[in-house]
């Protein structure tokens, strides 16, 4: 059994276990009654294995419970899982989005100015087009070479969000390709500006 904050996701193995028990069938007799290892019924009473449409016929065949049944039962166990993956991810990137500094992002018109946590952070997924904010954390993501008077969390998802507005007007200028003979020949003037 896996849960969350407001779900829980059963295995189809705990409704075996119940036929199992019902039977009075101890799982090493189950085991060699469905051809299958113990090892492998274990893991699928314990939920660590799905349950495919090909064992879903054999319990059918043993059972005498209908195949369909069975993977109904693992479609909506799969299903709850993914919520469960889902409402944890909310959580972490709930938190993660109360250090970004979305009032002023919304000011700007970056992003959508709401009060809602959940609203905040699918709106920040969307605008650093990400699926998940702690995905952030990744160099892959956010290379950023800067200068810093200080180094805080709180600046570091500043400057990230200035990256990538910077990005998203970037993308709605047209350019020449780069000439790069002319860039060496102007950089030692660009020297003397720094």
């Amino acid at each position: 059994m896996v849960r969350s904050r407001s779900i829980i996701a059963t295995p189809p193995g705990a409704t075996i276990k119940e036929q199992l028990n019902d039977r009075g069938m101890s799982q090493k007799e189950f085991a060699v009654r469905i051809d299958m290892s113990e090892k492998h019924v274990s893991k699928l009473i314990n939920g660590e294995v799905q349950l495919t449409p090909e064992v879903a016929v054999r319990l059918e065949i043993v059972l005498g419970v209908p195949a369909r049944f069975w993977n109904n039962l693992e479609a909506i166990y799969r299903e709850k899982l993914i919520k469960i993956a889902a409402e944890k991810a909310m959580d972490a990137d709930e938190n993660l989005a109360r250090q970004f500094p979305y009032s002023e992002m919304a000011k700007l018109g970056w992003i959508p100015q709401t009060r809602n946590s959940k609203e905040k952070v699918i709106n920040l997924r969307k605008y650093f087009e990400v699926v998940s904010l702690s995905l952030l954390e990744n160099t892959q993501i956010t290379r950023i070479a800067c200068r810093r008077l200080a180094v805080t969390d709180k600046s570091d998802l500043a400057l990230l969000a200035w990256t990538q507005e910077a990005k998203i007007q970037a993308h709605g200028i047209e350019t020449k390709p780069i000439n790069i003979k002319g860039i060496i020949s102007v950089m030692p003037d660009i020297r003397r500006m720094t």
